[in-house]
């Protein structure tokens, strides 16, 4: 199923962990959860590239299936919590957000130019607002932190998506 994601970079046991993650996403694992598996392994390889492969390969063969409501106990009675995004390929391209700040440099604009790809293919108009109020937010927190690839994100940000290529944002 996904041998042909190059896994050079990436541990075994990592891509194999993460793969069977997102595979539970969301029938399992919720939105939030499976998000911050897939930012820490992220965080922990050499080469975020191939996870950022895996998930887009997850993406690829996903359908727009609704993310269920979540159920949380709070003092002592059952909530339940809807997601912020619709569907699971909304969801899988939120982790492509998140991994986007470990990705290496010669490969961060290709990256949002996947991220954009992915995003413009949706489905509804509030999951993909959504998407690119992260995607900013994400590009403003790299600047803080690598300012080269904040400013090539921000560049990027300006030339690809504020010009008018996004509809109403």
């Amino acid at each position: 199923m996904i041998k042909y994601i190059s896994t050079n970079n990436v541990s075994p046991v990592i891509f194999t962990y993460l793969d069977r993650t997102l595979s539970q996403f969301p029938q399992i694992l919720s939105l939030q959860q499976t998000s911050i598996i897939v930012e820490t392994c992220a965080s922990k390889c050499d080469s975020a590239t191939s996870i950022f492969d895996l998930v887009k390969f997850h993406i690829s063969m996903s359908s727009y299936s609704p993310l269920p409501p979540r159920k949380e106990m709070r003092a002592e009675k059952e909530v339940i919590i809807t997601e912020n995004l619709n569907t699971r390929k909304a969801g899988l391209t939120k982790f492509l957000i998140d991994i986007v700040q470990h990705i290496e440099p010669s490969n961060f604009v290709f990256s949002l130019f996947e991220i954009k790809a992915q995003i413009d293919n949706l489905i509804g108009d509030r999951d993909v607002y959504k998407l690119y109020d992260l995607l900013w937010d994400k590009i403003l927190m790299i600047n803080k932190v690598n300012t080269w690839k904040g400013q090539a994100g921000l560049a990027w940000w300006y030339d690809n998506v504020n010009n008018g290529q996004v509809p109403h944002l």
